[in-house]
């Protein structure tokens, strides 16, 4: 079970990258929220400055994830694709009343 709170999520492949965070809360349950190019997401759009990058993406892959840490199913499929901001509230509604 990971700890309560977030991590931010960056890993670097020779096919692409992926970028996001996850959120864990007291229940054990967390959120996957991810995007890039690897994932079922549009394409991602990023600005360079001189501390670092930033990436952008209207929408994102996102997973539950129990307090085994396995991936909770949406009613359709795994992973929910090309999830909106606005769906966000919902599903972390759900997660941390589990």
């Amino acid at each position: 079970m990971d700890k309560p709170g977030f991590k931010i999520v960056h890993r670097q492949y020779a096919s692409g990258d992926i970028h996001g965070f996850r959120m864990f809360f007291d229940n054990g349950y967390g959120i996957s929220v991810i995007f890039g190019d690897l994932t079922d997401s549009n394409d991602i759009e990023y600005s360079e400055f001189d501390s670092g990058k930033e990436f952008y993406s209207p929408n994102a892959e996102v997973a539950v994830i129990n307090d085994k840490g396995e991936v909770v199913p949406f009613p359709k499929n795994t992973i929910k694709s090309s999830t909106k901001p606005e769906d966000l509230p919902q599903i972390i509604s759900w997660v941390m009343n589990r």
